[in-house]
């Protein structure tokens, strides 16, 4: 199978990025072994991700930021290092802003991010990466369900331990 761009890793980044391309009209894949939609339960979610004014016109840019149901504000947030005694406070009011960002649980961005990019034709297989060769036109990718994909592109966001960047 042809693309233009294929992305490892369908989490919050590989889906934004995703979706900034979306507009160009590439032939785009994301391959994503997990559930790239986490169900949202009434309960809050632990990890969360403080988005900052520029996240969030990106988030706005790319057709999420209105799909994102729980987010909240804050205006003032307190910076320090455990062994040490300094610290820095920031404040919304000493930048005559309303808010520095808003802290949102990452599973409710992804879900969001998912919503968003079923407006689109992004393709999403549901694999896991098995192997990457460069060729002259750009990457071939294998997958473990005996899949090939070629493409111009191919985009790492698969992680911490990141086996595109290996």
């Amino acid at each position: 199978m042809n693309y233009d761009i294929v992305i490892i890793g369908g989490g919050m980044v590989g889906q934004a990025f995703a979706l900034s391309m979306a507009k160009t009209n590439s032939k785009i894949a994301i391959i994503e072994p997990n559930n790239p939609n986490p169900i949202l339960g009434d309960a809050h979610h632990t990890r969360v991700s403080a988005i900052t004014p520029t996240s969030e016109k990106l988030l706005k840019n790319i057709g999420a930021w209105d799909l994102i149901k729980r987010k909240h504000a804050f205006a003032n947030t307190s910076v320090w290092d455990q062994n040490s005694h300094g610290s820095l406070d920031f404040h919304a009011q000493d930048e005559s802003l309303d808010h520095l960002g808003h802290i949102i649980e990452n599973d409710v961005i992804q879900s969001a991010l998912f919503t968003a990019l079923e407006k689109t034709n992004i393709e999403f297989i549901s694999a896991k990466l098995d192997s990457i060769e460069k060729t002259h036109e750009g990457y071939q990718v294998t997958v473990d369900i005996n899949q090939t994909l070629d493409c111009q592109l191919l985009i790492g966001a698969d992680g911490a331990r990141s086996r595109v960047r290996d």
